[in-house]
């Protein structure tokens, strides 16, 4: 039949058999063992579920009442889980992602809470989907000490913060209309420590011409610094753009703009006045 299991210490595993089962935790916990054929995971205790979902769980409900967290591996996610509902303020998420992960059919929601996705390797995020009620400050995707590589997928997400940390860090973003110019790609992003910034499938002519000249996209060496964390010489940039981008894309060095210069396909290079480099390949 349909079974709910309430669980208030740690348990060794849990199976829910055939039919739609209900796991209760309500308490903090770790358990030893795995989670197999549950439907729904109601969690109201702080709990560390990394590498424990083994199959069949298609929605996590996190602090309906209290303020909890939860930690899962993506790997966790590879099974069926298509929904994680993160109540409030209060609760967070936390979801170690490695490379080979799939978010295909993860769907997150939540109200202002703390969503932290730590990534290692080459990581497609591009079929996840954040509720943008999330916010900003609270969606975070940080990298490893390794060379890692992100695509996401801007239609798809609300706010997030990308912080690429050490290595050589690449950001691919699928769709969606982008201002960089004020930080904003979609609903919002905040890159920091990424070395390489590919935007070819995004819609730059639909941006809202915040550059001087009127373009859509403005780039200034403050922006680099920013999106790179270094300064000057040691602050260098690849963007990957189209053709069609380029003719979109303006400069803006030290107050004087000029627009990008080069629009067929090709390798090339601008040296701002403080010694900031932009390398740009159009495809």
């Amino acid at each position: 039949g349909d079974d709910t299991i309430n669980v208030t210490q740690d348990f060794v595993s849990v199976d829910g058999g055939t039919n739609v089962d209900t796991l209760n935790i309500n308490a903090t916990l770790t358990p030893t063992g795995t989670i197999s054929n549950i439907e729904t995971i109601n969690i109201e205790g702080t709990a560390d579920l990394s590498g424990k979902i083994d199959s069949i769980v298609s929605s996590i409900n996190i602090g309906a009442t209290n303020d909890v967290g939860l930690t899962l591996t993506g790997a966790d996610l590879n099974t069926e889980t298509n929904s994680i509902n993160v109540n409030d303020t209060g609760d967070s998420l936390t979801i170690n992602s490695a490379q080979g992960n799939n978010y295909s059919n993860i769907s997150i929601t939540g109200t202002s809470s703390q969503v932290t996705m730590n990534v290692d390797g080459v990581i497609d995020l591009s079929g996840l989907t954040v509720d943008s009620n999330i916010g900003q400050a609270n969606f975070d995707v940080v990298g490893s000490a390794n060379n890692d590589n992100f695509t996401v997928d801007f239609s798809n997400l609300g706010n997030l913060n990308v912080d690429g940390g050490v290595g050589s860090d690449k950001l691919i973003t699928n769709n969606g209309t982008l201002d960089l110019s004020t930080g904003n790609v979609g609903l919002g992003l905040n890159a920091t420590n990424i070395e390489t910034l590919d935007i070819k499938t995004l819609n730059l002519s639909g941006g809202d011409g915040n550059g001087t000249a009127g373009n859509a996209l403005e780039i200034s060496d403050a922006d680099i610094n920013n999106w790179t964390e270094q300064i000057g010489a040691s602050s260098t940039l690849q963007l990957d753009i189209t053709s069609v981008q380029a003719s979109e894309i303006e400069l803006n060095d030290g107050g004087a703009v000029s627009v990008l210069g080069n629009t067929t396909a090709g390798s090339y290079t601008y040296t701002f006045a403080d010694s900031t480099v932009l390398n740009y390949t159009i495809a």
